[in-house]
């Protein structure tokens, strides 16, 4: 009998990982490649149409790069410088609302300080407009698109020790932009905002630390919550700032997906000496919220959560030390498949779906050096 559950536990990993197709390398030429934080996200699905961006620290201080699968992540376009700059351009991340593309990155040179910028494609990543200001900022801007509508969230420092979520929007695609209104208001740390659009929906989670006390030598604040706050009429008005965690939570790393009523978060909380995958739900816009759920028990740190739902589907991808896990739930998330472990040699995942496929990309150091590969599941979905 032992040989027989030796065979099975060996067996279960691949079985789970049935589906799914070989790692592909998608950047080409690089040198130092990095993905975003989880706060938005480095690729999109529309139809046939897959579209990726990244960055590479070590050309020139960091450029950004583009690159587009036509049908579906099975060939891929060539890969696209896209801002101008002679360097010192990282943090990418994009959105997809039919032919246009909108990228947000930030640029560390130019300007008294880092600022971040906003670039767009009308034809569907064919060709690029300018380079367009959004604000100077300390941290990397988050975007989201619905229809003609284009939603960016900012984030910078206020003084020395209060950092603050900030908000722009574009009515027309991107070509202009309103000025920004101030979302979250609180001494301390509000920071590294994720941000998503559905219909006239606006949602924005974030890291923040208002609700711990201060420590009077050093004016720094210890533990963080997940607070949110949500519009109900494309980012006209805004509802109030609502913490979704509590202490003795100690969470960071919040990320965001929307379909249809449903809302849903993922997170890393510390409440032992490291972080485990947390999981909040919201079936009607947000409005109310079901208990945490705790996705990982696990011995070590796993972090950077992704989360995307389409209808009763809720896929989670995290980083841990074993690789990239993958976790999949066909009933909304009242129950869970067992996780599985994509790629011992990757991290920093990122996902879209588009009908029955699941389009995955990661960060890989088997190169030696940083590289964007790519996973696709043509059923995964």
């Amino acid at each position: 009998m032992k040989p027989l559950c030796l065979t099975l536990i060996l067996m279960l990993p691949f079985a789970g990982n049935a589906g799914w197709g070989p790692d592909t390398k998608l950047s080409t030429n690089e040198v130092a490649a990095v993905l975003n934080e989880n706060m938005g996200q480095c690729i999109a699905a529309n139809g046939t149409a897959v579209h990726v961006v990244w960055s590479d620290m070590g050309i020139n201080s960091g450029t950004v790069f583009y690159k587009r699968s036509p049908d579906g992540g099975i060939t891929w376009g060539a890969d696209t410088r896209l801002p101008g700059d002679a360097g010192h351009d990282c943090n990418a991340l994009l959105a997809v609302s039919g032919s246009n593309v909108h990228v947000v990155f930030i640029r560390n040179a130019g300007t008294p300080q880092a600022a971040s910028y906003y670039k767009r494609s009308t034809d569907g990543g064919a060709t690029w407009g300018p380079d367009v200001l959004l604000g100077n900022t300390k941290w990397w801007p988050g975007v989201a698109a619905a229809g003609d509508m284009v939603y960016v969230s900012l984030n910078t420092m206020v003084d020395a020790t209060n950092s603050e979520v900030f908000f722009r929007r574009s009515t027309d695609n991107g070509k202009t932009w309103e000025p920004q209104q101030q979302i979250s208001n609180a001494p301390g740390r509000s920071e590294d905002p994720a941000i998503a659009a559905a219909g006239d929906n606006v949602y924005l989670v974030w890291n923040d630390n208002r609700d711990t006390p201060e420590d009077p030598a050093t004016h720094h604040r210890k533990g963080m919550a997940v607070y949110y706050r949500r519009s109900l009429d494309k980012g006209v008005t805004w509802g109030p700032e609502t913490a979704l965690t509590h202490a003795p939570d100690f969470t960071y790393f919040p990320a965001i997906s929307l379909s249809g009523s449903n809302v849903d978060i993922a997170y890393g909380d510390r409440q032992t000496e490291h972080y485990d995958i947390y999981h909040l739900h919201s079936t009607d816009y947000g409005t109310t919220w079901a208990p945490k759920e705790q996705i990982t028990h696990s011995p070590t740190d796993v972090f950077y959560p992704m989360v995307v739902r389409d209808g009763l589907n809720v896929n989670l991808t995290w980083s841990s030390p074993a690789g990239l896990m993958y976790q999949h739930s066909g009933n909304g998330g009242a129950s869970w498949e067992p996780a599985v472990v994509l790629t011992s040699k990757g991290s920093f995942a990122f996902m879209a779906t588009a009908g029955d496929v699941m389009h995955l990309i990661f960060r890989s150091q088997r190169d030696g050096h940083g590289a964007i590969y790519y996973k696709r599941n043509p059923s995964g979905n």
